[in-house]
């Protein structure tokens, strides 16, 4: 593997501030304005989420194991909203 340079840690850095810290402050400043029900299904549709943009953007195939289990959360999901 090779080692890394500057710009390879300056990428990093934007990836795990700016991007993650980004993200987390738009999730969690979202929380103090939504009910708890739906901060907690949006916790429980993220995953399904990442699936989906991984099979849209990284074109991966969706394993019968992610199909499975986006099944169950989605349904609970939908169950705990009735």
């Amino acid at each position: 593997m090779d080692q890394m340079v500057g710009k390879d840690y300056a990428l990093l850095a934007v990836v795990g501030i700016v991007h993650t810290g980004v993200a987390y402050w738009l999730y969690f400043g979202a929380m103090g304005a939504l009910n708890a029900q739906t901060v907690a299904l949006y916790s429980y549709l993220d995953p399904i989420l990442a699936i989906v943009l991984s099979m849209v953007v990284l074109k991966e195939p969706m394993t019968p194991a992610a199909a499975i289990g986006s099944a169950v959360i989605l349904g609970a999901a939908f169950l705990s909203e009735r």
